[in-house]
């Protein structure tokens, strides 16, 4: 699989996105076994990220639907919201260089989104939407 993904093929956090994926996954699955045994209130801060990370990542992931259908760069922007349940600091399977360029794209994306539609101003304000000469 290496071979056929990253920059050139997909996207170049697609290997590191999917690691980390993998160990999150692998973590919450932990974390819903100990809280079976020891319940959620013994489970530490982490632990409970993980749980919800688990519960999101199985109904939005992986529980696509048959008729749904997604790209490679949908399925990887839905990881990096998922991953960002966790912060910066507990992403330990991406490097900074990824990290820096994709944790914080989301919110970089939504303002850029509402200035194309006219909803903020050139320094990022709210826009009246009113207008003035009929109020």
């Amino acid at each position: 699989m290496k071979s056929a993904i990253g920059e050139g093929m997909t996207r170049k956090d697609h290997s590191d996105v999917s690691n980390q994926l993998y160990a999150k996954y692998a973590i919450g699955r932990d974390a819903a076994a100990m809280k079976a045994v020891v319940g959620e209130e013994a489970l530490s801060a982490e632990d409970k990220l993980s749980l919800v990370f688990l519960e999101k990542f199985e109904r939005q992931f992986i529980s696509q639907g048959q008729y749904e259908s997604r790209t490679i760069y949908e399925s990887l922007d839905l990881a990096w919201a998922l991953l960002r349940i966790y912060p910066k600091e507990l992403l330990n399977r991406i490097p900074a260089k990824i990290l820096n360029e994709f944790y914080q794209r989301a919110a970089k994306d939504a303002k850029a989104n509402a200035r194309d539609r006219g909803e903020t101003g050139p320094w990022g304000q709210q826009q009246n939407k009113e207008n003035l000469i009929d109020s």
